[in-house]
C-alpha cells in the first residue's frame, strides 16, 4: 500500500501542476483542494480504527463489517469475568489488524467449537490477546501469508469453561510468511504444531513456548518443512511428557537458544527421526535430568548445547558430524 506522504505529495503536485484555474484566487483554491485531500487521506493510508465492545459474537460482527486494512481494537478482558468476554469463535477472514492494549484482551469461544480462531485471510496481525477455548485447536493459521502473532496467550479454556483439547494450541499449516513472538499456549496436548512448509516460507517463532503437565505432551512438532524455511528460536517448553521439540521429515530447521525443561526419566529433549536432515541444534539449554537428545537422523548439527540442572554434558547421541 503506498505511504499517505506518497499519495498527499502526488495529489497536490498534479494541483500545482494543473494551470486551468489561473491567478491568486487558482491558487488559493489550489491550495485548499490539496488541504482537503490530505485531510480525507487516512483511509487510504492505514484503514480506520474500530473499538469493539465485549459480547456474544460482538468481535465476528466488527470482523463482518471492517474493511481490508482496519484496526480492530478491543477492551481489556479477565478470564474471571464474563462480561469482558468477546465470545464466541472468530474467524479472521480479512486484513486486519486486532488488538488488546495494555491488558490483553480476551476472547472466549467455549469448547462446543473445534477451533477457537482461525485467520483465513493474508496479512492478518494480532496483537495483546488471550484466546479460550476450542475443542481441538486454539489457533489456527493454513496456507496464510504475511500473518504477524505477537504477545498472546491460547488458552485451553477460562475458570467456568475448562475444555479438554486434542490438538494443538497453535496449528500452523503450510503457511508461507508468519512471525511469531511472545506466544504461549497452556491446556494442550502440543503447545505449537508447524507443518507442510514449502521452500519459499518464512517463518521465525520466536519467544514461544507451551509448559504443564498433565496435558503437555509435545511442546513443538515439526513435520514436513523444507529445508532453511523455519527457525525456533529463544523459546521454553516446561515437563511436556514426551518431548519438549519434535521433528518428523524436517529438513534444514535452525532451533537456538531455547529451554527445554523435563520430567526426569520421562521427557525427550530434542526427538529427531530418521527423515530429518540437515538441522542445526545451537546453544539450547536443557534441564531436570531427561534424555536430552535423541536424533536418528543424518547430517545434523549439534554445537554449544547444555544441560544446566544437573550442569554436565549433554545427554543422548548429539552429534556435530553435520556442522560444516
Amino acid at each position: 500500500m503506498k505511504s499517505r506522504g506518497f499519495v498527499a505529495g502526488s495529489i497536490c503536485d498534479f494541483f500545482r501542476r494543473h494551470r486551468s484555474v489561473s491567478g491568486v484566487r487558482g491558487h488559493a483554491m489550489r491550495h485548499a483542494v490539496c488541504a482537503l485531500v490530505i485531510a480525507a487521506l487516512p483511509s487510504l493510508a492505514g484503514g480506520t480504527t474500530i473499538n469493539v465492545t465485549p459480547g456474544v459474537g460482538t468481535l465476528q460482527a466488527a470482523i463482518d463489517a471492517a474493511s481490508p486494512g482496519d484496526v480492530l481494537k478491543l477492551a481489556p478482558g479477565s478470564p474471571i469475568d464474563p462480561t469482558s468476554f468477546y465470545a464466541g469463535a472468530v474467524i479472521v477472514n480479512k486484513r486486519v489488524k486486532i488488538q488488546g492494549g495494555a491488558v490483553a484482551a480476551m476472547i472466549a469461544a467455549g469448547c462446543a467449537n473445534a477451533v477457537a480462531l482461525e485467520i483465513a485471510a493474508d496479512g492478518v496481525q494480532l496483537r495483546n490477546l488471550a484466546i479460550a477455548g476450542g475443542a481441538t485447536t486454539g489457533l489456527r493459521v493454513a496456507g496464510r501469508s504475511g500473518v504477524k502473532l505477537q504477545d498472546l496467550g491460547i488458552l485451553a479454556g477460562v475458570p467456568s469453561e475448562l475444555c479438554r483439547p486434542s490438538g494443538a494450541g497453535i496449528e500452523l499449516d503450510g503457511v508461507v510468511r508468519l512471525s511469531l513472538r511472545d506466544v504461549r499456549a497452556h491446556g494442550f496436548p502440543i503447545a505449537t504444531s508447524v507443518a507442510n512448509l514449502v521452500a519459499n516460507a518464512r517463518v521465525t517463532l520466536n519467544r514461544c513456548g507451551g509448559d504443564g503437565p498433565p496435558t503437555l505432551t509435545t511442546g513443538v512438532l515439526i513435520v514436513n518443512v523444507q529445508p532453511g524455511v523455519l527457525r525456533l528460536t529463544n523459546c521454553q517448553f516446561a515437563f511436556a511428557s514426551d518431548a519438549g521439540i519434535l521433528l518428523q521429515n524436517a529438513d534444514g530447521v535452525r532451533v537456538q537458544r531455547n529451554l527445554i525443561a523435563g520430567l526426569p526419566a520421562t521427557t525427550r529433549g530434542v526427538v529427531v527421526d530418521a527423515d530429518s536432515d540437515g538441522n542445526l541444534f545451537k546453544d539450547n539449554d536443557f534441564s531436570q535430568n531427561m534424555v536430552d537428545v535423541v536424533d536418528d537422523g543424518n547430517s545434523n548439527c549439534w554445537k554449544r548445547n547444555v544441560e544446566t540442572l544437573p550442569r554436565g554434558p549433554v545427554t543422548g547421541n548429539p552429534s556435530t558430524a553435520g556442522c560444516l
